[in-house]
């Protein structure tokens, strides 16, 4: 909803993609630089990796915050390294508001054991809500007017 802004134009809250967001934040702490939004084509020479794709939530619930709902899925050459991955990616979702301008992550789905039945590839699946701050800025300015 638009309010009014202390320089006289219209502000209205604009909330970070989260994908984007969450993509960033895997390639600095997790140090995965494969981050997609879907099964790449010739995934099996791009292991390990990660899917992070929008899954639903209740979206913006107020002025400041936009809750998503994110599924994550960690495939990799064997279980152990999938199960690491996931489990890493877990406890950094947990501490993240430590670090950025997120608020109350919560794992909605420990990381499970779920490989791709197509290629039988190991891969871990977890899910995690997770509010995103956003921040006011002047969409229309009085100026001229």
């Amino acid at each position: 909803m638009p309010y009014p802004s202390v320089d006289g134009g219209v502000a209205a809250v604009v909330f970070p993609d989260p994908i984007v967001m969450v993509r960033g934040w895997l390639r600095r702490f997790v140090g995965l630089e494969r981050v997609y939004l879907e099964q790449p084509a010739d995934f099996e020479s791009k292991l390990p990796f990660v899917i992070v794709r929008e899954s639903g939530g209740p979206g913006v619930h107020d002025r400041v915050y936009a809750r998503v709902r994110l599924q994550f899925e960690v495939w990799a050459q064997d279980s152990m390294e999938s199960a690491k991955g996931a489990q890493n990616a877990a406890a950094l979702l947990r501490a993240w508001p430590e670090y950025e301008d997120v608020w109350n992550p919560q794992i909605i789905q420990d990381p499970t054991y779920m490989p791709d039945p197509d290629t039988g590839i190991p891969v871990h699946r977890l899910a995690a809500e997770i509010s995103f701050v956003g921040e006011a800025t002047t969409i229309l300015s009085s100026e001229g007017a």
